[in-house]
């Protein structure tokens, strides 16, 4: 009896033996694994870091875009008091304005435009807008004609998910006359 209880207490220790073995070797390769998971986590959350930097960056670069298409100053024109200024509800957008002042500096156009999307893409269908907006208000001075060059012309360029709703209104200093030109805008309203 005594021998039989020799080899059962042999037989569990080496039994507890290579189970201790086997639970080093598996513990072993469980931190070898954490090691490998925690590096490709954290090469992982380093390009997240990196793709979320560069979203911030074009942000950043869409508002500066955004901002220098905007008159700094109202112009000066005896009779009228002229004023403007954009908000933007989000960092960017495609919204913007201008005043179109022609030499003799008897008429002013101030044209409100919005681009559908927003942030890079928008800010650079209206950088484009406004461009093709300048180029043909000192071509012409009719501000149908203008509207319809300027259609045309971002039909041509903008891509087809994209639209620019515009409203010029020109006044004539002179004629103490206004001259509303909507192009998808709100209908304006006329106070005063």
């Amino acid at each position: 009896m005594i021998i039989s209880i020799l080899m059962m207490a042999i037989f569990l220790a080496k039994n507890i033996q290579s189970t201790n073995l086997s639970l080093k070797q598996l513990n072993q390769n469980l931190e070898t694994r954490i090691e490998e998971r925690t590096f490709e986590l954290t090469q992982t959350n380093e390009k997240l870091l990196k793709s979320e930097k560069e979203a911030r960056d074009e942000l950043a670069d869409a508002s500066d875009m955004q901002v220098a298409l905007l008159p700094t100053s109202a112009p000066v024109i005896p009779g009228l008091q002229i004023a403007g200024s954009s908000i933007a509800a989000k960092e960017v957008g495609g919204d913007f304005f201008d005043y179109l002042v022609p030499e003799d500096n008897q008429q002013i156009s101030i044209a409100v435009g919005d681009v559908s999307g927003k942030g890079l893409r928008g800010a650079i269908n209206a950088v484009m807008a406004s461009g093709i907006l300048r180029i043909y208000a000192g071509q012409d001075n009719d501000t149908s004609s203008v509207m319809s060059s300027i259609n045309k012309a971002l039909c041509q360029s903008m891509e087809q998910d994209m639209n620019v709703t515009m409203v010029i209104a020109q006044f004539d200093n002179t004629k103490k006359q206004m001259t509303l030109a909507n192009a998808g805008g709100s209908q304006g309203s006329l106070i005063g």
